[in-house]
């Protein structure tokens, strides 16, 4: 990321069981949501795609329980909105763009 913009490349996390990629993942996700809201006034649109379905509703639990923890309202809100998070599995994102 540079300090003039927010800008996110495509990231592939691989490593076994255990290693930490929920972790990273959910890292990555909340620095990248809070400079961009920095830097534009609001949060912005993101895709996340996983697996499995349990890594899917880990992410989600940790994402929300995160912004609990800090006592985040505005970043509890918008990793509940459907319209600006989306986290599914690759054939959930894939559903969204099929008839």
């Amino acid at each position: 990321m540079s300090g003039t913009t927010s800008e996110l490349k495509n990231i592939i996390l691989r490593a076994g069981a255990g290693a930490g990629k929920t972790t990273t993942l959910t890292q990555t996700f909340l620095k990248f949501a809070s400079d961009f809201q920095s830097q534009h006034g609001k949060f912005p649109r993101i895709v996340v795609t996983t697996f499995t379905r349990k890594a899917t509703q880990e992410l989600k639990e940790r994402l929300l329980g995160k912004a609990l923890e800090e006592k985040r309202d505005d970043l509890f809100q918008f990793v509940s909105s459907k319209s600006q998070v989306q986290i599914s599995t690759i054939h959930g994102v894939l559903s969204l763009f099929l008839p």
